[in-house]
């Protein structure tokens, strides 16, 4: 998405593996799901960037996906002091009533959530369930389908 905006970008494993990167102090990384960083990646990400200058912004949500591997660098950063800013403002959601159910999921308040939001059907049959899915995703019109997001 981000190239799509015109900002460069790649994996942490492809910055950290060429050789002709250009870390200077007047350069900010940006880190997206910054609680998916292994250990081992952090810290040579972070060397790197003590080596040759620049500045790091993390972003992401330690409450929302652990890391994939061996470590909570993230966490632990902002449990040690690092900087940090919240957003509080919800931009995805557009109604109160989603809103509210985002506002207490974020809490811990999952059932809480789930109360909240109306129209809520459960299907617990799989087979159903993904069937019922399909079945109203190909009633939308294809330019709502761009837009569309599936859970279960």
């Amino acid at each position: 998405e981000l190239k799509k905006l015109g900002v460069p970008s790649r994996t942490l494993i492809s910055f950290l593996q060429n050789s002709r990167q250009s870390l200077h102090p007047q350069k900010v990384l940006v880190v997206d799901e910054a609680g998916l960083v292994p250990t081992h990646i952090m810290k040579k990400l972070l060397a790197q960037v003590a080596k040759h200058g620049g500045r790091v912004v993390f972003l992401g949500d330690i409450m929302q996906l652990p890391a994939i591997e061996a470590g909570r660098d993230f966490a632990q950063l902002q449990k040690s002091g690092m900087t940090t800013l919240t957003l509080t403002n919800i931009q995805r959601q557009k109604t109160e009533n989603l809103k509210e159910a985002v506002n207490l999921a974020a809490r811990g308040q999952a059932i809480s959530s789930l109360e909240s939001i109306k129209n809520l059907t459960e299907i617990k049959s799989s087979l159903h369930r993904y069937r019922k899915m399909a079945q109203d995703y190909v009633r939308l019109a294809p330019e709502l389908r761009a837009d569309t997001m599936l859970l279960t």
